[in-house]
């Protein structure tokens, strides 16, 4: 087998008259090059985005979310059953509702959730997107998202209204802290009070919008859910953090399959560019193959000097396309050079999460395409008649 690989590396490096490579083995090589560098960043950016709405879902909202039909009268008892499920870490009430906020004479609709004062036996995790201030919330204090700060130009320590457009009843608040979720929509319409100050804002009468859990695993909460369910019972309702996300997940999903297909088609084409490298170099070598077969060599030996040169045409462009494709995202990862529009992404910058699964599986597809597209200019070549090769001019 020695031989065939001498012999397919001077095929693919020996034509002096056309430089190094031949133009059509450089733009072979360079379309598998472009085709799974483009596949590797379009993957990581897919991965990349479904992993930060993720982790800001997660940091930000309850896992699971328990409300009612009725009204949840009772809900210490609630949440100290709750507490008990194995597998939660945290359970507490929460009162979400629609208001206006009010200042310097602009006014805006948001949304208002009432949450314990004490930041340990919260379901939020905003420690690490804290960017001024403090998360406390005793007394009349609110934490707002920067993109909100921003646009009413507030400062922590300023006052600010808010008001139920149903109960028509109007507080003052005090900016205690301004976090910045990296989230455009959670940084401009969420705001954060005490769950008490909520209750007199929307005139509950100590009757909360449900009960938020944290859990030890967030991606297996379908068990703790169905556990959750069993006692219950009606008329109470049990959300997953996926399923109150579900159409976001499921759009992502839809365009990660479309953008792998489309992009996909760079690496498919590029195959036929390695079909006609091979059928060229058959047509240029065909006085060879007939002196390799009237020597005795087998139609297999000829075959393979054909399939090492596809080979290694799609070899190289492999490896230039997975070092192109890793060297950048990790570039994007670091430096966060491309940026986003928040206002449409919800990021400020594109996301970037490579994963080995996904890495391997594009270079295992590119190197069967490749294989694939080597076979037939192989085949050709070894069927050749020895006599009708050596006559050829």
């Amino acid at each position: 087998m020695k031989w065939q690989f001498m012999v397919s590396l001077r095929y693919l490096f020996g034509r002096r008259k056309e430089g190094f490579v031949s133009v059509t083995t450089f733009i072979s090589i360079m379309g598998i090059a472009v085709g799974v560098a483009a596949l590797i960043v379009t993957m990581a950016i897919m991965n990349g985005f479904n992993n930060e709405i993720e982790e800001k879902i997660l940091n930000i909202n309850p896992h699971i979310i328990i409300t009612s039909s009725g009204h949840i009268d009772d809900s210490e008892r609630l949440v100290r059953a709750l507490k008990n499920v194995d597998g939660v870490l945290e359970a507490a009430a929460f009162i979400d509702g629609q208001a206006l906020i009010s200042f310097d004479n602009k006014v805006m609709g948001v949304l208002l959730r009432g949450i314990d004062a004490d930041p340990r036996k919260r379901l939020t995790r905003m420690g690490g997107y804290l960017t001024e201030g403090t998360l406390g919330l005793k007394g009349n204090g609110a934490i707002i998202g920067s993109e909100l700060a921003s646009s009413f130009k507030l400062k922590v320590n300023d006052r600010l209204s808010i008001i139920s457009p149903l109960s028509g009843k109007e507080l003052d608040f005090k900016v205690n802290g301004i976090f910045k979720s990296g989230r455009y929509d959670y940084d401009l319409n969420l705001v954060f009070v005490n769950i008490d100050m909520a209750n007199t804002l929307f005139l509950k009468d100590g009757i909360v919008s449900g009960i938020g859990l944290r859990v030890r695993d967030a991606f297996k909460v379908d068990n703790i859910k169905r556990e959750i369910l069993s006692f219950v019972g009606i008329p109470f309702r049990v959300m997953t953090w996926k399923e109150m996300e579900k159409n976001l997940f499921s759009a992502l999903k839809l365009e990660k399959i479309v953008m792998f297909i489309v992009v996909a088609m760079i690496v498919f084409v590029a195959c036929f560019n390695i079909i006609s490298t091979l059928i060229m170099t058959v047509m240029e070598k065909t006085k060879d193959i007939g002196i390799m077969k009237a020597i005795g060599v087998t139609r297999l030996g000829v075959m393979s000097v054909f399939l090492l040169e596809g080979l290694y045409i799609g070899l190289a462009g492999i490896l230039l396309g997975s070092g192109f494709g890793i060297g950048l995202c990790l570039l994007q990862d670091k430096y966060k050079f491309f940026k986003l529009p928040p206002d449409v992404y919800y990021i400020y910058s594109v996301p970037i999460q490579v994963r080995v699964t996904d890495t391997l599986i594009i270079i295992g597809s590119a190197f069967i395409l490749g294989l694939i597209a080597t076979v037939y200019p192989s085949l050709q070549a070894s069927r050749l008649n020895p006599v009708d090769a050596l006559k050829y001019e």
